[in-house]
């Protein structure tokens, strides 16, 4: 059985709705029951959820509304709220989404590639070198100039001509070079008369950034720039062999 005051308010109702531009309010008839020619109204909008741990908040919505997704909170490996965003990832949808991702996957380094200012990815190669076994001394591959060992050399193994060179792959584009040291260590005498320094971002297209004489530690220092392949050319004469035992140089990664 209706009661009078819900009776009352159909009648207001219908009398509403016979005359133009009446609208009828929540207030004037209550949702859920429906009176002959009325309208029930839309339910309430759902009310915006708080900002969640982890982004796991969410506000459920009222009858017909909609309901807003919590925002997930900034921080390594949050989990997306229902609907809701983690700040780094991917849009939540649940449990959707880890916040962030450590630069350069699990090699640590920026896109998974190598690090160029690492030593362990460089790769020296050279114009010649002194293939006599015996004594150890005499035997000079050139990633022997990088391998740590102040004893050991690469070296030309043969009197200067000029032409001789020597080249060093990063393995990686450097954001930044800016100088190359070359050392003799125990033979002194192995320094390149005069060089030619080239640097690459392709190992093809080679661009002079130092020119000069060398010394028992021949310092080239140039305007800082990018680059992966370093070469360094022997431009002199000398009855001295080329010997580098070592290297340094200036590097930036990216």
């Amino acid at each position: 059985m209706v009661s009078r005051q819900h009776s009352g308010k159909r009648l207001a109702a219908l009398a509403c709705a016979a005359l133009s531009g009446c609208v009828i309010s929540p207030k004037d008839y209550p949702v859920g029951d429906i009176a002959s020619g009325g309208t029930q109204p839309s339910g309430g909008a759902g009310m915006s959820a708080g900002a969640g741990v982890g982004g796991s908040a969410s506000a459920n919505a009222g009858s017909g509304g909609e309901s807003m997704g919590g925002t997930g909170q900034a921080g390594d490996n949050a989990a997306g709220g229902s609907g809701g965003v983690v700040n780094g990832g991917a849009t939540g949808g649940g449990s959707s989404g880890s916040a962030g991702s450590s630069m350069g996957g699990s090699s640590g380094y920026y896109g998974g590639g190598k690090d160029p200012c690492n030593r362990s990815n460089w790769r020296a190669t050279a114009s010649e070198y002194s293939q006599t076994p015996d004594p150890p001394s005499l035997y000079g591959p050139p990633q022997k100039a990088i391998d740590g060992v102040v004893e050991s050399r690469w070296t030309t193994g043969a009197p200067q001509g000029g032409g001789e060179w020597f080249q060093l792959d990063l393995g990686a584009d450097a954001a930044q070079l800016s100088k190359l040291v070359l050392y003799t260590g125990d033979f002194a005498t192995d320094f390149p008369v005069s060089y030619k320094l080239e640097i690459s971002d392709d190992g093809t297209s080679f661009k002079t950034v130092a020119m000069g004489d060398g010394a028992a530690s021949t310092t080239m220092s140039f305007t800082p720039r990018t680059g992966r392949y370093l070469r360094v050319t022997q431009t002199g004469s000398s009855p001295s062999w080329w010997s580098i035992t070592e290297l340094s140089l200036a590097c930036q990664a990216r």
